[in-house]
């Protein structure tokens, strides 16, 4: 099953801000820095909007204005959205 379209952009986005997925339970999955020195948890579920998305992301600890610039750069790529 594909993922949904708010997991995917978030999940690029939290690996631009150097986390890596490490592991998975019922559609949430666990994202680290290295040496697992923060983690956050992002569930891939197609109703919960971006924003709800984002909000749960920002009670973990991430910071706006970095996922923001994140999400940006994401869209700069090629073939980006």
């Amino acid at each position: 099953m594909p993922h949904s379209r708010a997991f995917a952009v978030l999940s690029a986005a939290l690996e631009d801000l150097g986390y890596h997925e490490d592991g998975e339970t019922n559609g949430v999955y666990l994202y680290t820095t290295y040496r697992n020195v923060h983690w956050v948890l992002l569930e891939d579920n197609a109703h919960l909007t971006i924003e709800e998305q984002i909000t749960a992301l920002l009670r973990q600890g991430i910071e706006m204005s970095d996922l923001y610039s994140a999400i940006a750069r994401l869209g700069e790529e090629p073939g980006g959205s």
